[in-house]
């Protein structure tokens, strides 16, 4: 991004994870200054990326990753390592396509990618939630105060609303993002094929 050279150059210098978590810093306050550069956007989604590539193995003790000494707290550790975790093919596709859709590039796009590779999708969560009530109820049904409990916990699961949570909302958004992007796509390759006609006629 010859844009933003210095900022580029910065972050592919990056060797270690307090050189990452300084970069990550500059390109965030230049981002927070200009929302709507959207090299600035991608270049932040790059630099967390960096950031859980050089992370050590995940911190278990108390603190969270501050705690152990790194200059990141434990949420950001976290969106880290899940943006790191996406395939290096698929993360470079996915912001050559915002690229050329002009879309402004999403970091919970591949926080949701990560999290299902990972089986922590919502869905499946609340799948095996259900599941887990399941065995629950066999185990523990021998008393009252159990069924009672695990019913209230079972119609509790079954009220939650996937489709009307933000999750939800940012799922239908994507969706009609993607429509759009294909739509786009197809219409380019069809008045490419109509120049390639009309060449043809020409001649």
């Amino acid at each position: 991004m010859t844009k933003h050279a210095s900022l580029t150059k910065a972050l592919d210098k990056t060797k270690n994870i307090n050189q990452a978590a300084t970069v990550f810093e500059r390109i965030k306050k230049a981002q927070d200054k200009n929302p709507d550069d959207h090299d600035l956007w991608e270049l932040r989604i790059r630099a967390l990326r960096r950031l859980g590539e050089n992370l050590p193995p995940k911190h278990t003790g108390q603190g969270g990753a501050r705690g152990a000494g790194l200059p990141i707290d434990r949420r950001q550790a976290y969106k880290a390592r899940l943006v790191a975790g996406v395939q290096p093919k698929r993360f470079e596709r996915i912001l050559k396509e915002w690229r050329k859709t002009g879309e402004r590039p999403k970091v919970q796009l591949f926080l949701k990618m990560a999290r299902k590779d990972r089986g922590e999708d919502p869905a499946i969560l609340v799948e095996k939630l259900q599941a887990a009530l399941g065995d629950l109820k066999d185990a523990l049904a021998g008393t009252p105060a159990n069924v009672k409990a695990l019913a209230s916990a079972e119609r509790a699961i079954g009220k939650l609303d996937l489709d009307n949570s933000k999750l939800g909302k940012e799922r239908a958004r994507q969706r009609r993002d993607r429509d759009r992007a294909k739509k786009a796509a197809a219409g380019g390759s069809k008045k490419k094929s109509t120049k390639k006609k009309s060449k043809k006629k020409t001649r």
